[in-house]
């Protein structure tokens, strides 16, 4: 389990260079500094089709201690439309990638 709090106001976010390992855990909180919309822009997806997970979550603060997952932000599989983006109005967005045991990808970009 990893995670990472992001206060930039640009940047990316990738679980790491080549395949993925399994049994992973990482979260990533993107809290600018300065209150505004969170978008979060794939440019690559690729995940073991249901079982491993990119979850995204609007925060209500930087804490993330309470979430709301954001509509159609559970991604799995492939995504064929570049670039695919989901923004968080509250100004701070949770990301969670989890995989299972059995099987890999090529992973994430955003």
């Amino acid at each position: 389990s990893s995670g990472s709090v992001l206060t930039s106001s640009s940047g990316s976010i990738t679980d790491g260079p080549g395949s993925y390992s399994n049994l992973l855990y990482c979260y990533w909180i993107i809290a600018p500094s300065q209150l505004m919309p969170v978008m979060l822009s794939f440019s690559s997806f690729s995940t073991e089709l249901s079982k491993d997970r990119v979850g995204m979550y609007s925060c209500p603060d930087s804490s993330c201690s309470s979430t709301t997952e954001l509509p159609g932000s559970s991604l799995s599989g492939s995504l064929r439309f570049f670039p695919f983006s989901v923004t968080s109005y509250t100004g701070v967005m949770k990301v969670t990638f989890t995989s299972d045991g059995s099987g890999t990808g090529d992973g994430f970009v955003a």
